[in-house]
């Protein structure tokens, strides 16, 4: 039977704390305190965070003052297309991460010279078959024999030692790129407004963290795809029902009973664990006012992170009602009476190295403060991409593409919507004398049909007056070319932002020398682009390796990689800071197909006469770069001969015993003459780098 609402049992293991908290002087000093800092630094970049939201605006194509939805200004948005093509190269696909070991003095014994080693293998190759040279005593047989096995022993157990960390380093490596496509949305469809919001507000944050079984991290857009969020809720609606808070004829408790049968009727509650990562506002991250250096927050006391959130979110997540007893926010984040939200500030300490959550107004803790649940060697888990950096004293949030180029979008906007005035103006029109033409030829005038004869009350029936004498042309001035002239602005936002002047204007004037020597300018900047989101994407993936290491178990690990998987189980921080994952250069840009395919057929060569490379491996490189989506091993037969053997075993007869290459050996048809034997054709042109 369906169970009603009012046979729903409060469950009061789930009692929140609705009263205003009975706080000690000392603490509420401390939390007052903290809130001050926090606000304190709010207020000391609030010219920046303005200065992003302008840049925004800018982007969207708000650019002209007090523009409208409506208006009708001429706006050709550069800035955005400059914007989006930046992100195209720069991030195109999820980066391909190598997993590495520090640089280590493996061997105790072993000097690292393979003539001990051969030698110390001889050694003992001489004692097993009694070969010993009869001037040597049995004191120095025992003796070398003792250095020839500990030499040996070095190499056998450091050998074992890198087996492993190269097996672990490997598991990593597949496990981490798991993880970049576990998340909802996934890693790709929220990294590249990630570089378009460094673009765009010269910087952006990534957040890294770890969700448990049954955790609630305040981050809520960044969550693996479980049943978490929903139990949650339904421990909201709990305690609400057990605190009276919801009466039995309110909605809230249909919600409750939908949810709590839904619940109950699944077989398999999924539950997740992994890497999760947020994304926030660039403008919702910041540190206090001692910070010189926001990449790696260099004299930062703080870092803090703004949530703008509802009383029942706070509740969902924190399990704490904070009530009235807070200071109202809108949607926006401003602070306002009518507004229904709760500012929370997520506060890292890089002092005492805890982490705690206030909330703006209310007097107590939401969560006290308490060292990180996560072990990162940087204690806090933001990362800061930024691209334009500048070196100022007095404002170190570096300036966007959008601040750059915004005067030269300006004068743009300015030089077009001048012609589209003139050309207005300049439309046909005529004058008349002050009341030669009633109000009705005027419409006659300005609205007739083709062919149309009309009859006009301002020119008599005998035909005195002539149109012409009354109604004139007016004069218009004529455009000139040169004053609404944008190929300057063209190059300059070329010099500017490292775009092509073709790109935005088809100037038939740019020759293909000028053009080659500007698309070389605009790839060495993307090239600058490239690197400092390679260098953001290490550390970060270095980070999310060192979470991996110490909190997934290992029955995950097999789970999501494999049974061949190699997991330590003990002592994970020292193999935290010994293995560690590293962006391949280049690897998150567009793919060069072209550059990439011309680099082998320059190595194929070589590396056909270098013994001990297997036909196998050149075959799946040469195809991968190709298509990368090809697997070779679905067409490989191991020990079949190639498909020109083959064909060289197959000998038509030709009827002429002089001709016939059955007549000639195995080989006759490979005697033949062939045509252009023997000469390679010319190496094509190395093309240019990606981004050009």
């Amino acid at each position: 039977m369906m169970e009603t609402t009012d046979q729903i049992t409060p469950d009061t293991s789930k009692v929140v704390n609705r009263d205003t908290p009975d706080v000690s002087t000392e603490r509420a000093a401390a939390v007052k305190e903290l809130l001050s800092d926090v606000t304190t630094a709010k207020a000391f970049w609030s010219k920046q965070f303005a200065r992003m939201r302008k840049d925004m605006k800018f982007a969207r194509g708000k650019q002209w003052p007090g523009q409208t939805e409506n208006d009708e200004r001429y706006v050709a948005d550069i800035i955005q297309q400059h914007i989006d093509e930046r992100v195209a190269a720069i991030y195109a696909r999820n980066p391909k991460v190598v997993a590495k070991r520090k640089p280590r003095l493996e061997f105790q014994v072993w000097d690292g010279k393979q003539e001990s080693l051969k030698e110390a293998q001889t050694i003992l190759s001489a004692v097993t078959s009694s070969m010993i040279p009869p001037n040597i005593t049995p004191e120095m047989v025992m003796s070398t024999i003792e250095q020839a096995k500990g030499v040996l022993d070095d190499v056998q157990k450091a050998k074992e030692r890198i087996d492993m960390l190269n097996k672990l380093g490997r598991t990593l490596e597949i496990l981490f790129q798991n993880q970049l496509d576990e998340g909802n949305p996934k890693f790709k469809i929220q990294a590249k407004p990630l570089v378009r919001r460094a673009k765009t507000c010269g910087v952006s944050f990534v957040k890294v963290g770890y969700q448990r079984i049954m955790s609630r991290p305040p981050e809520t857009d960044a969550k693996l795809k479980d049943t978490s969020d929903r139990i949650a809720e339904l421990e909201r609606l709990s305690a609400d029902v057990a605190d009276g808070v919801v009466n039995p004829g309110d909605a809230e408790m249909e919600n409750l009973r939908l949810l709590k049968a839904d619940i109950e009727k699944q077989e398999n509650i999924v539950m997740r664990e992994g890497l999760i990562f947020d994304f926030p506002r660039s403008y919702a991250v910041f540190p206090d006012e001692d910070c010189t250096q926001l990449k790696g927050f260099v004299g930062a006391r703080l870092i803090i992170q703004e949530f703008i959130f509802s009383k029942k979110k706070i509740q969902k997540i924190f399990g704490v009602d904070i009530g009235a007893n807070h200071t109202a926010y809108n949607e926006s984040g401003n602070r306002s009476k009518k507004g229904g939200k709760a500012c929370v500030y997520e506060v890292w300490n890089m002092e005492t190295q805890m982490v705690c959550h206030v909330c703006d107004g209310y007097p107590d803790y939401i969560t006290e403060p308490k060292s990180a649940d996560s072990w990162l060697e940087q204690i806090h888990p933001f990362f800061v991409l930024s691209f334009n950096d500048v070196e100022d004293d007095e404002d170190i949030y570096p300036p966007s593409d959008v601040e750059k180029g915004k005067h030269i979008q300006l004068e743009w906007n300015r030089s077009r919507e001048g012609l589209r005035l003139h050309r207005i103006a300049n439309r046909p029109g005529y004058v008349s004398a002050q009341g030669v033409f009633p109000k009705g030829d005027k419409t006659k005038l300005m609205n007739h049909e083709s062919s149309e004869i009309m009859e006009l009350e301002g020119i008599t029936a005998t035909g005195e007056g002539k149109i012409g004498d009354k109604l004139m042309a007016k004069p218009t001035v004529p455009i000139d070319p040169s004053v609404y002239d944008t190929r300057h602005l063209s190059e300059d936002f070329a010099r500017t932002m490292g775009s092509q002047p073709a790109d935005m204007e088809m100037n038939s004037g740019v020759t293909a020398t000028a053009s080659g020597i500007a698309s070389t300018q605009r790839s060495s900047t993307t090239q600058s682009d490239v690197d400092d989101l390679d260098e953001f994407l290490t550390d970060m993936a270095r980070a999310c390796g060192q979470l991996l290491l110490c909190e997934m178990s290992k029955d995950t690990v097999v789970r999501i990689v494999g049974p061949g998987a190699v997991w330590p189980e003990y002592d994970k921080q020292s193999i935290a800071e010994e293995v560690y994952l590293e962006i391949k250069a280049g690897s998150s840009g567009r793919p060069n197909r072209a550059m990439d395919i011309a680099n082998m057929e320059r190595m194929a060569p070589f590396l056909l006469q270098i013994p001990g490379i297997p036909p196998v491996w050149l075959a799946k490189r040469m195809v991968g770069l190709v298509d990368e989506t090809l697997d070779l091993d679905e067409a490989f037969i191991d020990g079949m001969p190639s498909i020109t053997a083959m064909n060289g075993m197959i000998q038509p007869s030709t009827g002429d015993p002089a001709t016939d290459p059955n007549a000639q050996g195995a080989q006759g048809a490979d005697n033949k003459p062939v045509a252009g034997a023997g000469q390679p054709g010319a190496q094509a042109e190395m093309p240019l780098p990606t981004g050009v």
